[in-house]
């Protein structure tokens, strides 16, 4: 396992620093648009790769804020096919009685995924429907069991939220495990956490968080933990923080995400602004 090695103070760490990382690769890019072509880039290369020696691709996803048109257009302009591509998607919003939210919810990651980046695939390109995978909560274990069955992840790509979740393993409630027998949780229904449901809402419903659902069924970190690369997109201004917490600090269910220290491909690519100092200002 790969030795961790955290700040006592991980909000001081520097641009400089974070530049310097010798952990994992980490990139800063000057603009998100440079992001998002670096995420097209990666993502479309190793599609191309596989499907040069006649291999599928295995990826898992997260929905937004990725920009998944910018990595359609980029698979169609190359004329790459994504016939052999299988994406195992994150996670989905559930209501308060764990039930998955239908397709037409203003909210759905299904319907999400399917605008913006199955339906901007040219028709010849696009995947198989059966190989765009989404966990269910009344089957999570059929989740992992396909994972299994396809012989593993190649790759999992994401980013950071705002407590420190990755997909939705939102920091544990008192009744869950405080130990690292959380990482080993498979993928399960959760209960979201205010911060999670409060930056959903700034982020898409105007600030309303009471139109956001309460639940949510997600890939455990378990299954995120066994893909072969491990691929981290910053773009948030309020990553900043957040990004020094979960990669400078002590790997904990506190923050989830910062387990991925502990991954032997890890790599990380973020605007210039997240590798910034975080600011604290009144007002």
């Amino acid at each position: 396992m790969k030795p961790v090695c955290y700040y006592d103070d991980p909000l001081a760490i520097t641009r400089q620093q974070v530049a310097a990382e010798k952990r994992f690769p980490v990139k800063i890019v000057p603009t998100l648009e440079a992001l998002w072509g670096e995420f097209a880039r990666d993502f479309g290369g190793l599609i191309r790769e596989n499907n040069m020696i006649g291999r599928r691709t295995t990826v898992i996803l997260p929905v937004g804020p990725f920009d998944y048109r910018c990595a359609a257009q980029w698979l169609n302009r190359e004329q790459i096919s994504c016939a052999r591509l299988i994406t195992f998607n994150m996670d989905e919003y559930c209501d308060q009685h764990g039930c998955m939210i239908p397709p037409d919810h203003p909210l759905s990651f299904r319907a999400y995924m399917r605008r913006n980046f199955y339906e901007v695939l040219e028709p010849p390109l696009r995947p198989r429907p059966e190989n765009m995978v989404f966990p269910d909560p009344e089957r999570p274990g059929e989740f992992g069991a396909r994972i299994s069955h396809e012989g593993g992840v190649e790759a999992c790509y994401g980013g950071f939220g705002i407590d420190g979740h990755f997909a939705f393993n939102v920091p544990p409630w008192p009744d869950e495990p405080q130990d690292d027998s959380y990482f080993d949780q498979p993928t399960r229904l959760v209960r979201l956490t205010p911060e999670t449901r409060t930056q959903s809402a700034l982020g898409c419903a105007t600030g309303d968080i009471a139109s956001i659902p309460p639940m949510a069924v997600t890939i455990g970190m378990k299954e995120v933990m066994q893909a072969a690369r491990m691929r981290v997109y910053l773009m948030r201004p309020w990553q900043s923080p957040v990004m020094r917490r979960v990669l400078y600090g002590p790997v904990t269910p506190r923050y989830p995400a910062s387990v991925l220290q502990r991954h032997p491909d890890l790599a990380v690519t973020m605007v210039e602004y997240v590798a910034a100092l975080p600011r604290i200002t009144p007002g």
